[in-house]
């Protein structure tokens, strides 16, 4: 497995492509073969030259960051048309899928950038390896000369795709694409962005990554602020691949093997809708790492019906985190019911419905080791120091905890066990801070269905209201006899 990217060519490439001009193993089957010896010089003038020209468009190969070869899309007739070249000058690199991965990125490219409807090649029909590729690619023969054509109407999907959801994340974007590029893989996959108007400078990064890396990203660049759910369902429903992974732009992957690895799994495992692994933590506040949270749960490795995942996992025996999932789209598409995100009693995230939608249907498989980084921030949508944006948090996921849980005919006592564990650790935090933020927030529960974790807590800081009072009055009545007294 290789990480295989195209770049825009340079001019300092010409310092290793000269020497692939002057090997006539390279040129064995193409009628352009150099009937000179071509120098450095000569090599660079080159470059330099077609760089400069209108109708072309020229990348260069790269296999784990090695320079390996060329690939370009030259006369271009603007919305229509244009001709396909390819060549590995890395003689090691033949017949390892870097042509192949090469040419779908640039055949996506031609399709969603320059907007072209064709592209053309010219192929010796002796050349019988070159042909086996462009047919995997989707090219058909039209003459036996040997030319052939592709429809990018008609063009192959990616096997999978990569979901990236972002906004205001100009500190952590960066790192986030780097450890998405860095996988190593034998198939094509698809980097689809939602980029939700973002403050910052977040939606620059994303288009210098994109021009860096052309057919590489499939960008959504909202004109306005959407907010997470309806930025995260534009992306999903944008994912053309057959499987679908998911790196929030503040989390970063560390196993350049991770999607090759799940990949493999859900290939051999046509049952099995979704993959995830364990996961480390960075406390950003503290810059510490916690390593390896889900195997301080000791969960099951994988659940065999949809009902026991959603029993566990409603109940909090388990935990899944989204930068380390894989699932498969036909689930998803099957069963996902986009209401559902909607849905105002746990519209705080996107992710518990995913999962219990796709692990209710499917098997679930769970890796051991730790792929990623989940970044745990002071302030973010899952994390605050507020505690009304804290209770409203928890009383989300409590609320869809409860709904999945009666939805997959999951036992009361699992998906109410969250609530009660949560509820612990809130009192606490109401007892502590003595301020009753819930009760001066002016609950109306006649108006709104709150749960029975926010009753709870309204009820505690009305009776710790109620104490403080009396106490006061006391204190008060107290003070008030002393001075008669005195």
């Amino acid at each position: 497995m290789y990480k295989v990217l195209i770049r825009p060519l340079r001019i300092e490439d010409s310092d290793i492509s000269y020497i692939w001009r002057n090997d006539p193993e390279i040129w064995r089957y193409t009628g352009s073969s150099p009937d000179c010896l071509i120098t450095k010089e000569i090599e660079r003038e080159w470059v330099r030259k077609v760089l400069n020209e209108q109708d072309s468009y020229r990348f260069a190969i790269t296999v784990d960051d090695q320079y390996v070869g060329n690939i370009q899309v030259t006369d271009v007739i603007e919305g229509t048309k244009g001709q396909y070249h390819i060549f590995i000058g890395v003689k090691s690199f033949w017949a390892k899928g870097i042509a192949s991965q090469a040419t779908a990125q640039i055949i996506r490219f031609a399709k969603e950038k320059l907007k072209l409807q064709e592209l053309y090649l010219s192929v010796n029909p002796n050349h019988s390896i070159a042909i086996k590729l462009y047919e995997k690619n989707g090219f058909i023969k039209v003459n036996n000369e040997l030319q052939m054509n592709l429809y990018l109407k008609n063009s192959n999907r990616p096997l999978l795709s990569v979901c990236v959801i972002t906004y205001n994340h100009e500190q952590f974007i960066a790192q986030s694409f780097e450890g998405i590029l860095m996988q190593k893989t034998n198939f094509d996959f698809e980097i689809v962005v939602g980029e939700d108007c973002s403050k910052d400078n977040t939606r620059k990064i994303v288009l210098e990554y994109a021009n860096e890396y052309p057919g590489k990203f499939k960008l959504i660049l909202h004109k306005h602020n959407n907010g997470a759910i309806a930025n995260q369902i534009a992306v999903l429903q944008s994912c053309s691949g057959k499987y679908v992974s998911i790196c929030e732009g503040d989390d970063y992957w560390t196993d350049p093997y991770k999607l090759q690895k799940q990949i493999i799994f859900l290939e051999a495992n046509p049952n099995y809708g979704l993959v995830h692994t364990d996961f480390d933590e960075l406390r950003v506040e503290n810059n510490k790492i916690v390593k390896s949270i889900i195997k301080s749960l000791n969960p099951k490795k994988e659940w065999q019906e949809g009902q026991e995942f959603v029993k566990w996992y409603v109940g909090g025996y388990t935990k899944i985190i989204t930068c380390t999932v894989c699932f498969r789209k036909s689930v998803f598409d099957s069963f996902i019911d986009y209401n559902e995100f909607h849905n105002p009693l746990f519209n705080k995230m996107g992710d518990i419905q995913l999962f219990c939608t796709i692990g209710g249907n499917s098997k679930v498989k769970y890796f051991e080791e730790s792929t990623c980084i989940k970044r745990v921030l002071k302030e973010s949508a899952s994390h605050s120091e507020n505690y009304l944006k804290k209770v409203d948090f928890i009383t989300s996921i409590s609320n869809a905890f409860e709904y999945y849980g009666k939805k997959f005919q999951v036992p009361e006592k699992y998906y109410k066990r969250y609530n009660k564990r949560v509820s612990i650790n809130l009192i606490k935090t109401a007892i502590t801070r003595q301020n009753y933020p819930l009760l001066m927030h002016g609950l109306e529960f006649k108006n709104v269905k709150y749960n029975y974790v926010q009753r709870l807590l309204f009820f505690l800081e009305f009776f710790l209201y109620k104490v403080q009072f009396i106490r006061s009055a006391v204190n008060f009545l107290l003070i008030k006899i002393k001075r008669i007294l005195l």
